[in-house]
């Protein structure tokens, strides 16, 4: 007999690993959650500095079981005009793409 599904099964991966960056800034930030949306960038609108970055990096890389090198926090930064909350969802989605890392159960 097939396993019951879940309403969780049928979340888009994008939105729930949206949904956990938020939560993870939230949380570090202490801004309000209103605020966090995929087009803000993290400097100039969620005023987050460099230190806070890396903490919320520590954070990404227990919650969404992957590797995020100073090589991937490079590109971030080099992105013209900020990168933003979406560009921190797109990186989770591409590292497990490119290392078979399976979503936390």
């Amino acid at each position: 007999m097939a396993e019951a599904r879940t309403q969780e099964d049928f979340v888009d991966p994008r939105d729930k690993i949206l949904t956990t960056w938020t939560d993870i800034i939230v949380e570090i930030v202490g801004i309000d959650p209103e605020k966090v949306t995929p087009n803000k960038t993290l400097v100039d609108d969620l005023d987050i500095d460099s230190l806070t970055q890396v903490e919320m990096v520590v954070r990404a890389e227990d919650e969404f079981m992957v590797k995020i090198t100073d090589e991937h926090l490079g590109q971030l930064a080099a992105v013209k005009g900020g990168a933003t909350v979406g560009h921190l969802g797109s990186l989770v989605l591409q590292l497990r793409e490119e290392g078979g890392v399976q979503p936390q159960q």
